[in-house]
């Protein structure tokens, strides 16, 4: 998790400065605080498990940071679900665990024009052992399945929200989609 959130570090830092920034599937909050320090001046960060948001909220707390990041639980894939109007989304490790229907109750619930994704390589999916790994941690933490889009069926449920110009950026063997402008 840790390599795959500097890599996504590297591709937003660019776009980071003065920055308001949504990040979903925070967890402890770990990414919000790499990006604040990278230069975001406002972050926001949510999850549905709201024992990791009181983990990163006490963190907040303890860099004092409480001033340019906020926490909450949020169902992000519940139709109006409410979130922060910002410049920027990302959200790591979240987005293979939506089926088409919750990808486009998500992407409508934004406010935002930009955003960066973790995107698993669906050419790659069934190289082993990784894909067995990942089936296991799917039903060991009994999970709603993993779902695999290619670019192309990303990009026709994105579009009604607005969300354009979607291309894959890559890191090591991590890859993101994205519609930030390219460096």
């Amino acid at each position: 998790m840790h390599v795959r959130m500097q890599g996504a570090l590297e591709f937003v830092k660019p776009h980071l400065s003065g920055a308001s920034v949504l990040d979903v599937g925070c967890g402890s909050g770990r990414f919000p605080f790499q990006m604040v320090e990278a230069g975001a001046a406002r972050m926001y960060g949510t999850d549905v498990v709201a024992e990791a948001i009181e983990r990163a909220k006490s963190r907040c707390v303890e860099l004092g940071l409480q001033d340019r990041v906020d926490f909450f639980v949020s169902d992000v894939v519940q139709p109006d679900a409410p979130l922060p109007q910002v410049d920027l989304v990302t959200a790591l490790g979240v987005v293979e665990y939506f089926d088409a229907r919750a990808m486009s109750v998500f992407l409508g619930n934004l406010k935002t024009k930009y955003l960066l994704l973790d995107f698993p390589d669906v050419a790659k999916r069934r190289e082993f052992p990784t894909w067995i790994l990942r089936q296991v941690y799917i039903r060991w933490n009994r999970l709603p399945g993993l779902y695999l889009y290619t670019l192309d069926e990303f990009a026709r449920i994105a579009e009604p929200y607005g969300f354009k110009d979607l291309w894959i950026a890559r890191r090591d063997q991590f890859y993101y989609v994205t519609n930030l402008p390219k460096a």
